[in-house]
């Protein structure tokens, strides 16, 4: 099968679909000619390498995919980036257009991908990083690391899902309600029941914030009702509970 006969097989509406492309070496290999090919004759728009279990070849795919000029939604979660995911990302600064990266389930366990003010995506909007078996004692990094993200200039959307971020969900709340932009944030399942409300006063005092996920944090009935009375809206059931606040507001709106 010709490299294009490939392509074309996987690649509907702009969407070019490789989950779980990788089944041995010598398709590895072939792999960044493949995502060359792929950003040079067609017209790509979103790229899905979930499951591929990259590692360190993602650092060359990470090159081609920095030169696309149409590429806007990348998938790289699965992927067993561990130690090679700063470099990944350094490349995918290059990008142009990227604005929705999904980093999740890569055992970031350092979670420590930019030094500080050395690396930005400037057209990023949306960042998942879920599910990265983050060590305990690298809570610092995770801490660092929402520094720099506060300061891209348009993320609007961050999911630190599934992270176990106890002990750490309040500093890393101080950092990222820092944003001038940030309008929604996921800490869902992340142990966090003893700091929720805390994390809320944050969030509420920062201007442009909207929605803030806390659900799966194994909050009782007395979190839920002091939840309610903040006026951004609040995930902790699994669905939307708007808060009282702006169940009112919504009422004057219509």
């Amino acid at each position: 099968m010709t490299i294009n006969k490939f392509i074309e097989e996987r690649l509907k509406d702009g969407k070019l679909d490789l989950r779980d492309y990788v089944v041995s070496n010598e398709l590895m290999y072939y792999l960044p000619f493949v995502i060359k090919e792929a950003i040079k004759s067609y017209h790509v728009t979103s790229l899905s390498l979930r499951g591929s279990n990259l590692r360190w070849h993602a650092i060359e795919v990470a090159k081609e995919l920095a030169k696309s000029k149409k590429l806007t939604t990348l998938d790289l979660s699965g992927n067993n980036l561990g130690e090679y995911a700063p470099e990944v990302v350094q490349e995918l600064a290059k990008s142009k257009k990227l604005t929705t990266l999904d980093l999740s389930n890569n055992n970031l366990v350092n979670f420590g991908y930019w030094e500080e003010d050395k690396i930005k995506l400037p057209f990023l909007q949306f960042f998942i990083a879920s599910s990265l078996n983050i060590k305990p004692s690298c809570k610092l990094n995770a801490i660092k690391t929402a520094k720099e993200l506060a300061k891209f200039n348009a993320l609007r959307f961050i999911n630190l899902s599934n992270n176990f971020l106890t002990k750490a969900g309040i500093e890393i709340a101080q950092e990222l309600a820092k944003s001038k932009i940030l309008r929604n944030v996921v800490l869902s399942c992340n142990h966090l029941r003893n700091d929720v409300i805390e994390i809320a006063r944050i969030f509420e005092a920062a201007k442009t914030f909207e929605c803030l996920d806390l659900s799966l944090n194994n909050l009782n009935n007395e979190l839920r009702q002091e939840l309610e009375k903040f006026s951004i809206a609040i995930i902790y059931d699994k669905r939307l509970e708007l808060t009282q606040e702006n169940q009112k507001r919504k009422q004057n709106d219509d």
